[in-house]
């Protein structure tokens, strides 16, 4: 199981040929400087049809280390990766999946890491925004547009607030420093094990 770059590494690992039964990548990236030859990977990869089958999404991140090839920062140049990466990597989840939703922009430009790492055309967080254009200029319908913007992810979160019993007309955002979710009377720390529940299953 890897996590982050680590899921890449296990990736890799699959794509030796190395006697496994199955690896998983978490919050990973796709990215190989050495592509599998077919029927080279003997271990099961549960890394991106679990999520469309379960009807999950895919936040892709425009971190430069996961959209290009050996790009390493301090090393390499932010101008050498743009949001078309981003884009690429959008569009060849929508191909595996055959659809615009399990696809979703997922950022980690909270904190996570900052500019230095990001493509050369995103100063802040509102460049963001670039990139349901780029995806029309691709072809993608605006229904599609609005899916991979916001819509995939909206749907997923209010499918687990359904599945937890949370009423529609209600935001939920756990974490114990929101305090208690008073709506349902129960602390959040109580809904979000409900919705690890969920996940298990």
């Amino acid at each position: 199981v890897g996590f982050c770059f680590g899921g890449g590494n296990v990736l890799e690992l699959a794509r030796t040929g190395a006697e496994l039964q199955a690896v998983i990548c978490l919050h990973g990236d796709l990215l190989t400087p050495l592509p599998a030859k077919p029927n080279d990977i003997k271990a099961a990869v549960c890394v991106l049809h679990g999520v469309i089958e379960r009807d999950g999404v895919v936040g892709v991140v425009p971190d430069n280390g996961y959209l290009k090839v050996g790009w390493v920062q301090g090393k390499d140049r932010r101008e050498d990766v743009s949001l078309e990466a981003v884009v690429d990597h959008i569009d060849h989840i929508c191909q595996l999946a055959g659809n615009a939703r399990h696809c979703g922009i997922g950022s980690d430009l909270d904190g996570g890491f900052g500019r230095e790492q990001c493509p050369a055309d995103v100063a802040t967080i509102a460049d963001l925004s670039k990139i349901p254009a780029l995806l029309a200029a691709r072809g993608y319908s605006e229904a599609d547009v609005e899916l991979i913007s916001h819509g995939n992810f909206v749907r997923f979160l209010q499918g687990i607030a359904a599945r937890c019993g949370l009423p529609d007309d209600r935001t939920w955002i756990g974490g114990d420093h929101l305090g208690p979710n008073a709506w349902r009377g129960e602390p959040a720390d109580a809904a979000m094990a409900k919705a690890a529940d969920l996940v298990r299953e």
